[in-house]
């Protein structure tokens, strides 16, 4: 099961049971799709992807204790603030993966 949600909480507490708030699936365009790269993850056109339309990491994010960095390019150095880390340049460039592609296997 899991963790009991703030939902039945409530209605065990007062008897009246809450309905979560349903949130809409983003829709995609027809003919988009989503990169899965670390440090990518647009929404591209899969027609315009090429050889040099996706900038990401080839490696995955480290978070340790209060620094952030990417394991795949450690010269880049280890932040603090999110902001700093997010802003380091991607060390890959490739085409975009869609993350489909990942089931298919």
């Amino acid at each position: 099961k899991g963790a009991p949600t703030a939902a039945l909480s409530l209605a065990r507490g007062t008897g009246n049971a809450a309905l979560p708030k349903a949130r809409p699936k983003p829709q995609k365009k027809e003919g988009t799709a989503r990169c899965c790269h670390n440090g990518c993850r647009k929404i591209y056109t899969i027609a315009d992807n090429g050889p040099t339309a996706c900038k990401y990491h080839a490696g995955t994010p480290v978070f340790g204790g209060n620094d952030k960095w990417w394991s795949c390019c450690p010269e880049s150095g280890k932040h603090w603030e999110f902001e700093r880390f997010a802003a380091i340049v991607p060390c890959q460039t490739g085409f975009h993966k869609d993350e489909i592609e990942d089931y298919d296997e």
